[in-house]
């Protein structure tokens, strides 16, 4: 693990950098909730929450990868009466919000460093009751400020690892300070076409070269992210040289977000069967929208 921390050195640039990344999420702070999370003017219920299969784009992926969570951290409530839990890279919180409210014995933080979402989702907390137990402060993955093995539980999910120029470092450190499970998921390299802080539609120019994506938003403005697409075979080489060992590794939405959600439409049940049957299948793989990666540090 010495070596992994210092064995990948990122060539700066200035397009694409972190400091580019973070200034696209933090341009499109106030529309980002509603584009990833569904959250309509950044209001969250606990009813909200857990409407995976509202008219939204990405409301599948997102319960296939709550279905992932749930029994990870189910299993680790068995041997403990509390788990904490890191989120890196969490937005305006709302995976922790879910795992706050559905399991009462967890507590957390939350990490990013994009500083309205830090805001947000503090808010989000203490409108959800559960600020006592969760919180949310500005932080970098690839330079965590925790102890070795702080954490019971650290996920790190949807593109943050593809943000980050200095990936391999940012697995590292997952690792390092979780005790007994990371949960991390990456966008796939042939996975749908993003620029990770808007709708497609709402944005033009846009342009995947290497590892940059650049477009301009909706606002007029020019911008730039690291986007590195990963290969279910890199994310695992990189994983396991951090892991102990790789528990499960799965495809996460097909099909589901490559169709336009339309009012009263809804995604056919035998698409999602389908999905099922392919998310662990090598050569399929790569073309979900995501590949989530459970391991143990």
């Amino acid at each position: 693990m010495k070596a992994l921390a210092k064995n990948y050195q990122l060539k700066e640039d200035r397009f694409g950098s972190l400091e580019s990344t973070k200034k696209a999420y933090s341009d499109n702070s106030d529309a980002y909730p509603e584009y990833a999370d569904g959250l309509t003017g950044g209001r969250v219920s606990e009813v909200s929450l857990f409407q995976f299969h509202s008219e939204r784009r990405f409301g599948t992926n997102d319960l296939e990868t709550w279905r992932i969570i749930c029994p990870n951290i189910e299993e680790l409530l068995t041997h403990k009466n509390s788990l904490s839990i890191l989120d890196v890279g969490c937005g305006v919180g709302t995976w922790l919000a879910r795992i706050g409210v559905k399991y009462p014995g967890s507590k957390g933080i939350g990490i990013d460093i994009v500083d309205d979402f830090i805001k947000k989702a503090n808010k989000i907390a203490e409108d959800l009751e559960i600020d006592d137990r969760f919180s949310f402060e500005h932080g970098d993955g690839t330079l965590l400020t925790f102890d070795d093995k702080s954490f019971d539980l650290v996920i790190c999910l949807h593109d943050v690892a593809n943000n980050t120029p200095d990936f391999k470092k940012l697995i590292y450190e997952l690792h390092r300070v979780a005790r007994h499970r990371v949960i991390l998921s990456v966008h796939s390299i042939h996975g749908p076409r993003t620029c990770y802080v808007a709708s497609l539609k709402e944005i033009s120019n846009f342009k995947q070269h290497g590892d940059i994506c650049s477009f301009i938003d909706a606002q007029g403005r020019q911008q730039s992210l690291f986007s590195h697409l990963f290969t279910a075979q890199e994310i695992q080489e990189i994983v396991s040289r951090s892991a102990q060992n790789i528990l499960d590794v799965k495809g996460v939405d097909l099909l589901s977000s490559r169709f336009e959600v339309t009012s009263g439409s809804q995604v056919p049940e035998r698409l999602l069967i389908l999905e099922q049957e392919l998310c662990r299948d090598i050569e399929t793989i790569n073309y979900f929208h995501h590949i989530v990666v459970v391991s143990r540090p």
